[in-house]
């Protein structure tokens, strides 16, 4: 295995998953956000990744061949995450069948968002550090799928994101 695409794809998705997981929440600083008054199709479902693809896509096992989807690079126990983004504004990561050494303890962590339906961007803020928050552009949101497409810059390359949920 090559070492750059391995440390690349290591900082790509850690940064997601502390995006995801490390927020906590202050119960004071909680708001609705820009909630749109008809809820988005994907508030309140529980979502499973089904699909992690970048681009450009890199050889990250070696073999000579680039891999865009990364989903079965990941350790299974993330793989079988879920997310819920519930209607009060807490997003919340919970472990499922498959636990980690980082585990959850079955109780999920949450985090806040907001969405803004002018733009088709989910907000991930956290507020453990001042000014820390990402977007997601919601490319499909459905009762069953969810896309959503990030932008990320590591080492000077910039990669898109597109990671697939389905509802579960």
């Amino acid at each position: 295995m090559k070492r750059t695409p391995f440390l690349f794809l290591s900082a790509v998705l850690l940064g997601l998953l502390f995006t995801t997981t490390a927020f906590t929440v202050n119960s004071d600083s909680l708001t609705p956000g820009n909630h749109n008054p008809t809820k988005p199709s994907f508030v309140g479902a529980r979502w499973q990744m089904s699909s992690f693809k970048l681009s450009p896509a890199i050889d990250y096992d070696g073999d000579g061949k680039p891999d865009a989807d990364l989903l079965p690079f990941m350790a299974a126990c993330d793989r079988d995450n879920s997310i819920v983004f519930a209607p009060s504004g807490k997003l919340i990561l919970s472990d499922e069948a498959v636990r980690c050494d980082h585990k959850l303890d079955g109780k999920g962590k949450p985090g806040f968002w907001s969405y803004d339906p002018a733009t088709q961007t989910i907000q991930l803020i956290n507020n453990d550090k001042a000014g820390s928050k990402s977007s997601w552009e919601v490319v499909e949101a459905s009762s069953n799928v969810l896309t959503i497409k990030t932008t990320v810059t590591e080492s000077g390359k910039t990669s898109n994101i597109i990671m697939s949920w389905k509802a579960i």
